[in-house]
């Protein structure tokens, strides 16, 4: 989806299915800028970009306007490196493509990698703090109400390093998974946690000793401490597709005594996501096919931006609006 100042751009198609861009009423703002809100869903939307831009070039040539391009997500950011000479380095040649269009400021939000920060021309990365403290406020308020701690949880160190330095989650307990994998196959077999000073989060043993048994003999009571109960366990990373680190991480951080955790994640891929056969972390949250399974659910919502997902809001998923995003 294209807006051009706050407008949607309607794409039509001819028969043989290329673009149709017919009566195009495109005009700069109050500052003589167009400002271009590009919401990716599909490869085909970087020839309807080149056209709006060639289109206001040559429209506006005898004028100084400004061509501004917000796309908070970054498509390609996944292929930042080839390791042999048969992959195509697809996110080089989507930053060359870009460049080429020579926009005055291109906006993102929370880049996958700092190599897509590095290839694209005037970048401007916007404050993902100011988003993820939305949904910190809420569950930090929730579970006050609850009289239980918040703590930050990350999949991997890898967003631990991202985030951890965020004035949003400063003065919250954090904490990180380790993946442990089968390097044959690839798959995640298992996680541990750590805390922030790298130590290995497990359950532990608490003893204590009563008297009043038979003829005053003492009682010895033993209770397991599981680190996360009496706890609100929010997940954080930047991107979710099919959600195997979360779906583990949620198993985890359950089985250590959490009954209420939550998840966010600044971009998520609606169909990878909601996928009936591969979808993982859905799992998570009570879906098994197409049916909803509430007592099986471990986690109870998931908070996302509309950089990305498409779909209605509901129960399992609250967006959060970052068109407006300065």
């Amino acid at each position: 989806m294209i807006k051009v100042n706050g407008n949607i751009f309607t794409v039509d198609y001819f028969p043989d299915g290329t673009q149709c861009l017919m009566n195009v009423n495109i005009a700069p703002n109050f500052n003589d800028e167009f400002n271009i809100f590009w919401r990716y869903k599909k490869d085909e939307e970087l020839v309807t970009l080149m056209y709006i831009v060639n289109y206001i070039r040559n429209s506006y040539k005898d004028k100084n306007v400004k061509i501004n391009l917000y796309m908070p997500y970054i498509p390609n950011a996944r292929m930042d490196r080839t390791k042999h000479n048969r992959e195509i380095f697809t996110l080089k040649f989507f930053a060359n493509f870009i460049n080429s269009l020579n926009f005055d400021k291109v906006s993102v939000i929370d880049p996958h990698s700092d190599v897509s920060v590095a290839l694209i021309n005037r970048i401007c990365i916007l404050d993902v703090n100011s988003v993820i403290s939305k949904v910190i406020s809420h569950l930090k308020q929730k579970a006050d109400e609850d009289n239980k701690e918040l703590v930050i949880y990350f999949p991997d160190a890898g967003a631990y390093k991202r985030y951890k330095d965020l004035g949003c989650i400063m003065g919250f307990r954090k904490c990180y998974g380790h993946k442990d994998r089968d390097w044959l196959t690839g798959k995640i077999v298992g996680m541990s946690i750590v805390d922030e000073n790298d130590d290995k989060l497990c359950d532990s043993i608490v003893t204590d000793f009563e008297t009043g048994g038979i003829n005053g003999e003492s009682l010895v009571a033993s209770a397991v401490v599981k680190p996360f109960e009496n706890k609100y366990v929010l997940m954080i990373d930047d991107i979710i597709s099919y959600g195997g680190t979360f779906y583990y991480s949620a198993q985890k951080i359950h089985e250590m005594g959490a009954d209420n955790i939550f998840a966010y994640a600044t971009h998520v891929e609606t169909d990878s996501f909601w996928n009936v056969e591969k979808g993982t972390f859905r799992k998570a949250m009570g879906f098994e096919g197409n049916s909803h399974h509430s007592d099986k659910q471990i986690v109870e919502k998931l908070y996302t931006t509309n950089s990305l997902y498409d779909v209605d809001e509901n129960y399992f998923v609250e967006l959060i609006d970052i068109e407006n995003l300065k």
